[in-house]
């Protein structure tokens, strides 16, 4: 990542800090040092058997090595070590040759150590192809054919060729390669190599899946610094992935991870947008929001209409309307006027509340500020005069929507007020308002017919069921579980499961006389 020294010297605690933040579990004690399980190069792989090694090879006709006791001696007699081959490899002057000493060297069927001694050979082929014309379109066919030699890749062969493909922007490569890699090798530092392509090429999601894994509390690779430094970098630069990250930890309940991670990137100088602030205030408690509210004034953040909305909205579902009020009282003194979606919210907590007069008088102040009443705020009080079982007003307010102010009524306001009418044994008028329905091009759904046929179970009214049974085949309404339920216990009742079955088939039911 290319940051300059004084950048590092900021970055470094900072993404320390943030990984802490990020991170589920406390941060792991560093391994107790141990012994390397590879020992120490012996004489027999000094750089003089090296040199040795390669003048014979590139000496000795390819056709003749495998015939070559020499040769054969040289490499295979004592305990080779997978070391030793990968800096024998590298002394080939491309890796056309290279790969034939591959093929060589398999021919030869070492002992237990074979495959590992492959692996190490095919990354020096790898190296050598990064480095000479085409690499890229080279890379792509070693890669398949180590695939295809059934060769596992070793950590740094792998980390080459993912960093090399994201550089040459074929990512897909890159994630094909990770993808492929064994759970034991996709170790901490491979992934950061992957986040960086992922971060670089602007696929923030994929990024960050890989580094929730690695946030685990069952990871075996947790992030260390260097994934500190690279995503705190991108969080510095990227509005995206700051939002994406800000979002994950709110919707995963850590809104105050969340705001220690934003106010850290505050302190910093990154811009932050009003998006991550508004997730922020999006959390389930309402508590949590106004704290956040009163860090990000502090910190110089001037919240905008859906901040408020966001938090009026979620005092009135908490029933606390002083709070609500107080929001909108900071909200104006702040300059910001209400909007619709403000007066709605609150019209539809005081109509569900059963405070009607003071609904009624948030929208004549709604239509004093020059706002007309939406589908959405008839809705919300013909729901609430429904729900508290006054009908009649809730076609009062129907009606004058419907001609005086000439807005249109939707599916949603005409299933609740069907509802509440078969509910309250106005089937006939429930029927209408179906009629009505498609006269104004408002289209049932399959929670309409629900609705209509409980009513006409309730009536028995077998006939009208029959010919709604119809109406909802031609609207290509299918029956839910609903449905069914309602049918097949009423169909039953009266000796007619032929016809619920001709229904259930597509067939028209209301022909023949029930």
């Amino acid at each position: 990542m290319s940051l300059t020294k004084q950048t590092n010297l900021l970055l470094k605690p900072q993404c320390l800090f943030l990984l802490r933040r990020l991170s589920t579990e406390p941060t792991p004690p560093a391994p107790s040092q141990s012994p390397s399980p590879r020992p120490p190069l012996q004489d027999s792989e000094s750089s003089s058997l090296i040199s040795e090694a390669v003048n014979l090879l590139l000496q000795t006709p390819r056709n003749e090595w495998t015939s070559s006791s020499e040769l054969n001696h040289l490499l295979f007699s004592s305990s080779p070590t997978p070391r030793l081959f990968l800096k024998i490899s590298r002394h080939f002057p491309s890796s056309s040759q290279a790969l034939t000493f591959f093929n060589y060297i398999k021919s030869n069927s070492l002992s237990q150590q074979n495959t590992k001694i492959l692996s190490s050979t095919f990354q020096a082929i790898f190296e050598l192809a990064s480095r000479e014309p085409d690499s890229y379109n080279k890379l792509c066919d070693l890669y398949k054919e180590c695939k295809d030699q059934n060769v596992p890749l070793s950590i740094n062969a792998a980390t080459l060729l993912i960093r090399c493909f994201g550089k040459a922007n074929m990512v897909d490569q890159s994630l094909l390669v990770y993808n492929e890699l064994e759970p034991n090798i996709k170790n901490t530092h491979i992934r950061n190599v992957l986040i960086d392509v992922l971060i670089r090429d602007g696929r923030f999601d994929d990024a960050l899946n890989v580094l929730d894994q690695m946030l685990q509390r069952e990871s075996e690779f947790p992030p260390n610094d260097v994934t500190g430094d690279i995503v705190f970098y991108a969080l510095m630069k990227k509005n995206r992935i700051r939002r994406n990250i800000i979002f994950r930890l709110c919707r995963n309940k850590k809104t105050g991870v969340a705001w220690d991670v934003l106010h850290d990137l505050m302190k910093l100088g990154a811009p932050i947008e009003v998006a991550s602030c508004n997730a922020l205030l999006s959390a389930g408690r309402v508590d949590d929001a106004s704290v956040v509210l009163s860090k990000l004034k502090e910190a110089g953040f001037c919240p905008d209409i859906v901040c408020y909305n966001v938090l009026i909205g979620a005092f009135c579902r908490k029933k606390m309307l002083d709070k609500a009020y107080e929001m909108l009282t900071e909200m104006e003194a702040a300059g910001i006027r209400p909007d619709c979606v403000t007066y709605n919210t609150l019209i539809s907590y005081l109509s569900k509340a059963g405070n009607f007069l003071a609904a009624r008088r948030v929208m004549k102040e709604m239509l004093n500020d020059g706002f007309v009443p939406t589908v959405v705020t008839y809705g919300a009080i013909i729901h609430a005069y429904c729900l508290h079982g006054m009908v009649d007003e809730a076609m009062k307010i129907f009606t004058d929507m419907s001609s005086a102010s000439k807005v249109a009524p939707n599916t949603v306001i005409y299933n609740t007020l069907i509802d509440s009418l078969c509910k309250n044994n106005q089937v006939e008028l429930a029927l209408s308002l179906m009629d009505d329905m498609k006269v104004k091009g408002v289209k049932p759904n399959t929670t309409t017919f629900n609705a209509m046929f409980k009513g006409l179970r309730e009536k028995n009214m077998l006939d009208k069921a029959l010919k709604l049974m119809d109406k909802m085949t031609e609207h290509a309404c299918h029956p839910d579980y609903v449905s069914m339920e309602i049918l097949t216990e009423w169909f039953s009742a009266v000796g007619e499961t032929e016809k619920l079955r001709k229904f259930v088939q597509g067939y028209e039911v209301s022909a023949a006389p029930a």
